[in-house]
Parts: structure tokens; C-alpha cells; sequence
């Protein structure tokens, strides 16, 4: 994670899909980052629009699953 703690250093690619992703949704802005006390991530998704959000945050959930590097 960066600094910010908004953005995945590693494995780059999920960074990438997650920018993907965000691009469909004018307005939002979304990342993860790992729990810290689980064995899980969180996916934090901003918009003016609850719809939206769960829109986005089942996106990045779906990509996550996919992704054999995060799993």
C-alpha cells in the first residue's frame, strides 16, 4: 500500500483493474486494503450514489475473487 494507504503497490495488475473499474463510474473512488486482523481485504467504494457504490463494490469484490494472485 501507498502512504495514503489508497493504492496497492503489490501485485500491481490488481491496482490496474481496480483504476479500470472506477473509470465505468464517473464520480466514485474506490480501493482495498488488508484487514489487518483478518485474513481479508476491505474494499472501501465512495459515491454520491448508494446504487453506485454497491455496483462498484461488487465489481472489485468479483475481481478480487477472480484474481489468483490476491487469493
Amino acid at each position: 500500500m501507498s502512504a495514503a494507504e489508497d493504492v496497492v503497490l503489490q501485485p500491481k495488475e490488481i491496482q490496474d483493474k481496480i483504476n479500470v473499474i472506477v473509470a465505468k463510474y464517473p464520480g466514485t473512488r474506490a480501493f482495498i486494503r488488508p484487514s489487518g486482523t483478518e485474513d481479508i481485504v476491505r474494499i472501501y467504494a465512495e459515491s454520491n450514489d448508494m446504487a453506485v457504490v454497491d455496483a462498484l463494490t461488487k465489481e472489485i469484490q468479483e475481481m478480487i475473487l477472480a484474481d489468483k494472485t490476491v487469493n
